[in-house]
């Protein structure tokens, strides 16, 4: 997915305008919530969020998405990762 189709698909589902944001390389954010759903789009680099008995390994192109309330965790790779992200 392109960040223009992710724009169109944030706003269709109800989602805030894409927002822009990056990680530092190797940077894990230990366990916590959202009192909103999150979902985000690779842009580079790469993470890996574990959350609700799941595992996203994420890379330019793939979505993500961080259930509200859910307890999950973000471990970024080697070159760091830069995203858009929309909640709701």
């Amino acid at each position: 997915m392109d960040a223009q189709q992710f724009q169109i698909a944030l706003e269709r589902d109800g989602f805030t305008s894409a927002t822009a944001g990056e990680y530092t390389p190797g940077l894990i954010n230990l366990e916590h919530t959202h009192p909103f759903e999150v979902r985000g789009l690779v842009l580079s680099g790469a993470m890996t969020i574990s959350g609700g008995g799941q595992i996203q390994r994420c890379g330019p192109g793939d979505v993500f998405v961080m259930h509200l309330g859910e307890t999950h965790r973000e471990e970024v790779g080697a070159d760091g990762c830069t995203y858009l992200y929309g909640s709701r």
